[in-house]
């Protein structure tokens, strides 16, 4: 929820589509479309922090998709900084993210 993000699947594209939520709720302004091997039936995603594994996930965190595929059921990790726009600031994670480097810059000084 507070990456503001809605995750659909296309199963003739053979593909998932992170769709972002607008500031305000005024729409959506991002569309990111991400191939899968197979076409996906159902899936359930779940979000890891950036905390939990910063080397994989990068800034953002990651959101780890577990998709009943066809013919396999598989895991894919979408990084969530590749599925809304750079200057997105309202985001709860780069909301977070800049009050840690804030908290970091008074501790150095």
């Amino acid at each position: 929820p507070g990456a503001r993000l809605v995750l659909v699947s296309n199963l003739k594209k053979q593909a998932v589509y992170a769709v972002h939520f607008a500031p305000n709720a005024r729409g959506f302004d991002y569309v990111a479309e991400f191939s899968t091997t197979m076409p996906v039936l159902s899936f359930t995603a779940l979000r890891e922090d950036a905390a939990d594994d910063a080397a994989a996930a990068g800034p953002g965190g990651a959101l780890q998709l577990y998709c009943m595929q066809t013919q396999a059921i598989q895991q894919y990790a979408l990084a969530v900084d590749r599925c809304r726009p750079e200057a997105c600031d309202d985001d709860e994670a780069v909301q977070v993210e800049e009050e840690e480097e804030e908290e970091e810059e008074e501790e150095n000084e």
